[in-house]
């Protein structure tokens, strides 16, 4: 008896556990500061998209936390959604994005994410390729004009 009731404790424990949605956490950057509404406005989006969602807001930086049915394209989409942030996404190895030598950040130029819906990837790329040349015009100047040696 004793054996049968540890057994279904456990397996009231250990299933609840497996049927858990995994998360991912997208890491971006802004280019002003996010502060008071900007905040609740990012958080109402996001939670939108996922209610299971996590945010995290420190300056310019943000990391959001969804399930894994949620890629980086549509965390990005949800930002935006926002109206207070163009996000730029962050590298997704998790490596540090300073320059050589601690000179600073290394601009990222966007990168296009594949997630299998063409037409909602392409209009995402070009959403971000466009806010990374509207924050960034003297880099993308300076990316037209140098040769590939």
């Amino acid at each position: 008896m004793k054996r049968s009731i540890t057994l279904g404790v456990l397996i009231a424990l250990v299933f609840p556990v497996l049927g858990q949605d995994q998360m991912t956490v997208h890491r971006f950057s802004c280019p002003l500061e996010l502060v008071g509404s900007a905040e609740k406005l990012i958080i109402t989006e996001v939670k939108a998209l996922d209610p299971n969602g996590r945010i995290s807001i420190d300056g310019r930086a943000l990391k959001v936390a969804v399930r894994n049915a949620f890629d980086r394209a549509q965390v990005w989409s949800a930002i935006r959604r926002s109206g207070v942030c163009d996000p730029e996404p962050l590298p997704i190895n998790g490596r540090s994005n300073d320059g050589p030598n601690g000179s600073g950040p290394t601009l990222v130029f966007p990168e296009y994410y594949s997630t299998g819906d063409p037409v909602q990837d392409d209009a995402a790329y070009e959403m971000a390729k466009c806010a990374w040349i509207t924050a960034h015009p003297a880099e993308y100047e300076q990316m037209q004009t140098s040769s590939p040696e």
